[in-house]
């Protein structure tokens, strides 16, 4: 395969499985394809990436709409939300690679939160402290933990281990966990 296309999964396996996938058709020109094989992975990477020249695609089991709407903020050209099923990496690759801009995932809802609360989230999600919140984004703590209580009540969660959960697609196996426990 020509080196048109970045690879960015958390595993070899991964990396090299989707770039055998992509070894037959690859793209007619460069990109970069970002693999979400654990929670928040393609996020980061997408955050790294933003930059880049090349078209990004992005492939997530995710279905969170507070982590999708936070994918879609960063801009890939193509963002797939995808299940069990298997993934036709070459096809969305050569989608991105001719231009196209897409989703396919589910319908998302209109983001209930603002572009700060979803900041906040997204900090908290990723292991962030109220304290360093408010130092990354210069607020105070008292207000860092009124936009943590105010994404709490729009989420409709109880505690900021939820708040996490929601955002990685987690809560539902959790609460499906402590049912049989």
């Amino acid at each position: 395969m020509q080196e048109a296309v970045r690879i960015y999964a958390d595993t070899s396996a991964t990396r090299a499985r989707v770039a055998a996938l992509l070894a037959a058709r690859p793209p007619a020109r460069p990109l970069t394809l970002i693999v979400d094989d654990r929670p928040g992975y393609a996020l980061a990477q997408l955050i790294a990436v933003a930059r880049s020249s090349a078209p990004t695609l992005v492939v997530t089991a995710n279905r969170s709409p507070f982590y999708l709407h936070d994918l879609l903020g960063f801009g890939p050209q193509g963002l797939a939300v995808v299940g069990r099923e298997p993934v036709d990496f070459a096809d969305l690759a050569q989608r991105v690679a001719r231009g196209e801009t897409f989703y396919e995932g589910p319908p998302l809802p209109p983001d209930p939160l603002t572009e700060r609360e979803r900041t906040v989230l997204r900090l908290l999600a990723t292991g962030h402290t109220n304290a360093a919140i408010a130092r990354r984004l210069g607020l105070s703590g008292g207000r860092v933990s009124n936009l943590v209580m105010s994404v709490r009540e729009k989420v409709g969660v109880e505690n900021r281990v939820q708040l996490a959960l929601a955002y990685f697609d987690l809560l539902s196996l959790w609460q499906e966990m402590l049912a049989g426990a």
